[in-house]
């Protein structure tokens, strides 16, 4: 894996990008990452969970190591990376709305 390769999706006017990064998140040390982007700022880091997890189920399936914005805080784990991105475009796509919202009430 290219640790500079660059990949995108988007979502209406939002543009998700991420780059390849080896996390080390605790799990076995270092482990597959993205650096996930919307619209150029840094909104998450994934951490894809190793093949030889405790758990079966977890087993390379993709957690939110860090998030930020309307991530912030917030653990989840996903069946796959699309399903991880999708989700972040969602919550981005809400909190967007709302920030406006909340400037035209001002």
């Amino acid at each position: 894996m290219n640790p500079a390769s660059q990949r995108g999706h988007s979502l209406a006017s939002m543009k998700v990008t991420w780059q390849c990064a080896r996390v080390g998140s605790g799990f076995t040390g270092e482990e597959d990452g993205r650096l996930v982007f919307v619209d150029g700022t840094l909104a998450a880091i994934l951490v894809c969970r190793p093949k030889d997890c405790e758990d079966p189920e977890l087993r390379g399936s993709w957690f939110v190591e860090a998030g930020f914005g309307p991530i912030t805080g917030v653990q989840e784990t996903f069946p796959s990376f699309e399903d991880a991105v999708a989700w972040i475009l969602r919550r981005f796509k809400s909190w967007e709305y709302l920030m406006r919202r909340s400037s035209a009430l001002h």
